[in-house]
């Protein structure tokens, strides 16, 4: 596709140190805006971003509950089990981004730049959880859902834990919330400060 080599082009521009002050639509898919979607047959599959971090899976837990894996050159977030697998395998095979990006292509998946979305949640200057005002799965990183194959959803919020030590305080007021807004007001009340996101978990 067109739009993926302006795209494929940009990153590599980027990589080299050269990217980031480009005309048009190029320019768009810098930092910014916070990474990239990957959607295969228009439904979006997984997020992807090309600074190091973690591997996060949407299906099943890391080894070691509290330990995600991570990789050199790349953050990624699963956002649909059933797509894992094959996604994980252009991981291995990639040797950079936009090695991986063009994987992608390849295996018939369009990826654009996501927009920025959701609030992070702060406690003493540490970012502590991801929220969204989105029906939507709860992430926890210190502890495997009940069962690997059945995430835990949520009827008016999706979130993603960034601190074990504060889960359960902020899993409380979760449960104590009536809606989205009401959870921002415990949030705030418990000394917790909430500010819009720069990039989804």
């Amino acid at each position: 596709m067109k739009n993926f080599s302006v795209l494929m082009a940009a990153i590599t521009m980027f990589a080299l140190g050269c990217g980031g002050k480009k005309n048009g639509g190029a320019a768009s898919s810098d930092k910014t805006q916070g990474g990239w979607t990957v959607l295969k047959d228009g439904r979006a599959v997984q997020w992807v971003d090309d600074k190091s971090g973690p591997i996060i899976s949407r299906g099943a837990p890391p080894p070691i509950p509290a330990a995600l894996p991570t990789h050199p050159f790349l953050t990624t977030s699963s956002l649909d089990i059933a797509s894992e697998g094959t996604l994980y395998a252009l991981v291995m095979k990639s040797k950079d981004f936009p090695d991986y990006l063009r994987l992608l292509k390849e295996a018939g998946y369009d990826v654009k730049p996501a927009e920025r979305v959701g609030w992070d949640v702060y406690k003493n200057g540490e970012r502590v959880e991801w929220i969204d005002d989105k029906p939507g799965q709860l992430i926890s990183r210190g502890a495997p859902p009940p069962s690997p194959s059945k995430p835990v959803m949520h009827p008016f919020i999706s979130a993603s834990s960034y601190d074990i030590t504060t889960e359960g305080e902020l899993y409380k007021l979760l449960k104590k919330a009536t809606s989205f807004q009401d959870y921002v007001r415990l949030l705030k009340e418990a000394g917790y400060e909430v500010k819009p996101a720069e990039r989804r978990p």
